[in-house]
C-alpha cells in the first residue's frame, strides 16, 4: 500500500493530467526496484536514465535532429512492436533485480 500511496503522490505532483497514469506506473516500478533490491540507488540510477533520456531526445528534436515527436511516442499506428519490446525489457529487469533479491535473501539467511 505505501508504495502505491507514494506513487500516486509522485505523478500528481507532477502536475500533468495525461501523463499521471503512466508515471504512477513509473513510480510503482521505482518503488517495488528499491523494495527487491533494498538500496535506493537502482531507482535513482532508472528515474535519471528516464529524466535524462527525455531530456537529450527533447533537445534533439528542437534542433530538428530527431525525426519523430518524442512525446507522441506508443500513440502512433505501428508502434505496438515498440510498446512489447519495451515492456518486455521492463518485465526482464524487474525479474533479474527479485531474482537477485530473492538470491540474496537465500545467502543471508543461512549463513
Amino acid at each position: 500500500a505505501g508504495i502505491i500511496l507514494s506513487a500516486i503522490a509522485f505523478s500528481a505532483l507532477h502536475m500533468q493530467f495525461y501523463g499521471f497514469l503512466p508515471r504512477m506506473m513509473l513510480g510503482i516500478y521505482f518503488g517495488y526496484v528499491v523494495l527487491w533490491s533494498g538500496s535506493l540507488w537502482p531507482a535513482i540510477i532508472g528515474h535519471f536514465i528516464n529524466n535524462a533520456t527525455a531530456v537529450i531526445m527533447m533537445f534533439l528534436q528542437k534542433r530538428n535532429q530527431l525525426p519523430f515527436n518524442p512525446d507522441k511516442i506508443g500513440t502512433q499506428p505501428g508502434d505496438e512492436l515498440f510498446l512489447m519490446i519495451s515492456t518486455l525489457i521492463t518485465l526482464v529487469c524487474v525479474w533479474l533485480i527479485f531474482r537477485t533479491e530473492r538470491k540474496n535473501e537465500f545467502l543471508s539467511s543461512s549463513i
